[in-house]
Formats: C-alpha cells, structure tokens, sequence
C-alpha cells in the first residue's frame, strides 16, 4: 500500500476511533440526563471536546478561550499513534520519504476532518476558527502518526542510536526529574484540595449540577489535574500563577482577589505563606534524583560533570517550557491569562535542577569514596595469607 494512502487510512480510522469514544460518553450523559439536553448540544459536546483534545481554541462573544484538556491530547497523541503502528506493521514502511509521505498525509487528512467537525458545530455564541482547527489537528495528529510509524518501523531506533550515548543519558534523566516533579504537582493538588475540602464542596453544591451534572464536574476535574499540576509546579518553583489579568499568587506572595469560577478544582489554590517557600526544595529534590539515577559511568573531569548539570538542566528546562505552553490557558474576560509565565517556568526550573543535580552528584561521590574507603579497610592482605610467623 503507497505510503500516503496509508497515512490517510490511519487519520480516518484514528479520527472515527476518537470521535466514537468520545459520542459514547456523551450518549450516556444525555442519556442520565432524562431529556434536558438535546441531541444538537450533545453532538455539539463530542465536536469541541474532540477539537479540544487537539489544542483548538474557541472563539466566543466574551473572547477567544483555549484550555486544552491535557490528558485528551495525550489520548489524541496515543490513539493517533497506536494506529500508525498497528497499520505500519501490517503494511510495511520503506525508507525516510515514505514516512514523509504517510505524516503529511495523515496530516492532511486530520486538519481536514477538524476543520469538518469546526463547521458542523459552530454558532453564533461560539465557533472553532478554521485556521485553529486544521493547525491543531494536522499538528497533535501529524505528531502521533509520526512517533507511531517511526518507532514500528525501526527508524526511530536507529535515529535515537545516533545520539552521543553521555547525551541520551541527560535526557532520559531530565524526563524522570521532570516526571517525578509533576508526579509531585499533582500530589500538590490532592493535598491541597483535601486541606480545603470544605471550600470545594461549597463550590460544587452552588452549581446545583444535579447528578449528571456533578459527574461531568468530576470529570473536567479529572481531565484538567495535569493543567493544575503544572501550575502547582511553577508554585513550588517560586513562579507566580496568574489567576488572570489582575491576580495572582506564589508562594512568597499573592496580589489581587482572583475572581475564579465556582469550580472545585479551583479550592485548590492556597493563600500565600512564608512557609510555603520550602517547596522549592521539590525541584532541587528533583534534580538529585536525576544526578543519582542517570544511566553511565560518572565522567572524571569537574568540568565535564559541569556540563553534564548543564545539559540535564537544560532538558528539564525545555520539559518545562513546553507544559507551560500548554498549561497557560484563557478563558475570555479577566480569566485571559491563567498559569505560570511559561519563560519563568523554565528558568526556574532550570536553575533549581541544576543546583539539585550538582547537590546529588557531590553527595554520591561522597558516598562511593567512603564505600571504597570502608571496602579497603576490611579486606585482608592477600600477600600474608599462609606465610609462618
């Protein structure tokens, strides 16, 4: 099967695959609901949660708003993924073009379908610009058909091979200190919303949800706990969260009342506090981590283990940039800018791994040489062993 062709198959089957799941769950919503919901809003549901899920943002009377879900983009990614590789084993892939052809394809046939499903459900109250909905779905699509055909059909394999192996190793260290912190960001949240478990219940009976209701509340809760707890992230970095135009909070100090909507999620933000500060030890706890667990032998030279912080940082630093990106959203009006700064975010993210990096390497050195000293110290002269006193 020629290449394009197949990247094309595996657009529409990813995109039918998405859309379908997507439609279940919002038929059974509908469904609970007893009747007050029309077919129209639920179809409408499954279109914007879908072009969400692939980064598009929606243009509404009050502004454009664009808060990607981020576990439906990475469900996006995963699905488009799964079925380039499913499809590629079964057909083959021949050389480097024939994976252009089969991405931009499948590209193609993604930003089609979002621009499709952009028509079908716009409004006068709020629509999908077309431009936002081709770019976002031929990107997060294009992204996902790539890894998946690459990596069944060996290529990625053979390109990761490449890389200086002291470089594969700073980058797979600075994804777990990066794994880990928002492994810690979300414990952040939980915590964060059980200490206030008064406020979000509060939160969530002003809704007057009604059951169905309170479940799809939940649900968004669930969807966007990645979202906060990259924000919970940069608070721990000493990064201000902006909670919109003119609020804010960090742990060293918050300025503005943040007219946040009535959502429990949102319980979970803290009042500023001095000892709030100790959080930043997370970050520079995250970076040991990384120094003691990163895969080779440890280099000799000062300099060269400087650059190894160097390089660790700086992938932590990128890591952080990009979930930035993602996780600064806006929701029209004084909620337009929501989230860490994304270029602090990485800086301080970067600063605080480093110092964490070269902190766990120090004290590992320290610990291997007093191992050797303690192996040294009791292991017997082998030179007098048999010899007559």
């Amino acid at each position: 099967m020629p290449a394009a062709v197949n990247g094309a198959i595996s657009a529409l089957l990813g995109s039918a695959i998405g859309i379908a799941v997507l439609g279940s769950v919002a038929l059974v919503s509908w469904v609970l609901a007893a009747g007050r919901s029309s077919v129209g809003a639920m179809l409408d549901f499954v279109g914007y949660t879908w072009l969400a899920g692939h980064l598009a943002p929606v243009q509404t009377e009050l502004g454009l708003v664009w808060a990607p879900p981020l576990v439906l983009t990475a469900a996006c990614f995963r699905l488009a993924a799964r079925v380039a590789r499913l499809s590629v084993r079964r057909s083959g892939l021949g050389d480097g073009a024939d994976l252009i052809r089969m991405v931009a394809a499948a590209g193609l046939v993604y930003g089609v379908i979002g621009l499709l499903v952009a028509a079908v459900t716009a409004t006068t109250a709020a629509a999908v610009p077309e431009w936002a909905a081709f770019a976002g779905c031929a990107t997060v699509g294009a992204a996902g058909v790539w890894c998946g055909a690459a990596g069944a059909g060996g290529m990625l394999r053979n390109w990761t091979a490449r890389i200086p192996a002291y470089l594969r190793s700073d980058l797979r260290a600075a994804v777990r200190a990066m794994s880990w912190l928002l492994i810690a960001g979300g414990v952040l949240v939980i915590a964060s919303l059980v200490l206030h478990g008064g406020a979000a219940g509060a939160a969530l009976a002003s809704l007057r949800a009604g059951a169905t209701g309170t479940i799809v509340v939940l649900l968004l809760s669930v969807i966007y706990l990645p979202t906060v707890a990259i924000w919970a992230v940069g608070y721990s970095a000493a990064v201000p969260v902006s909670l919109g135009t003119d609020a804010a909070v960090a742990s060293w100090g918050d300025t503005g009342a943040a007219a946040l909507p009535a959502l429990p999620l949102f319980a979970a933000v803290p009042t500023a506090a001095s000892w709030l500060l100790v959080l930043v030890l997370l970050p520079v706890a995250a970076g040991a981590y990384a120094a003691i667990v990163r895969d080779g032998p440890r280099p000799a030279s000062a300099w060269r283990r400087l650059g190894g912080h160097a390089r660790l940082a700086g992938g932590c630093a990128l890591i952080a940039l990009l979930a930035g990106l993602l996780a600064h959203i806006s929701l029209a009006g004084r909620l337009s800018s929501m989230g860490p700064n994304p270029l602090l975010l990485s800086g301080s993210i970067g600063l605080l791994v480093f110092v964490g990096s070269y902190l766990g390497d120090f004290g590992s050195r320290i610990r291997s040489r007093r191992q050797v000293a303690a192996a040294g110290a009791t292991t017997p002269d082998r030179g007098l062993v048999g010899v007559d006193s």
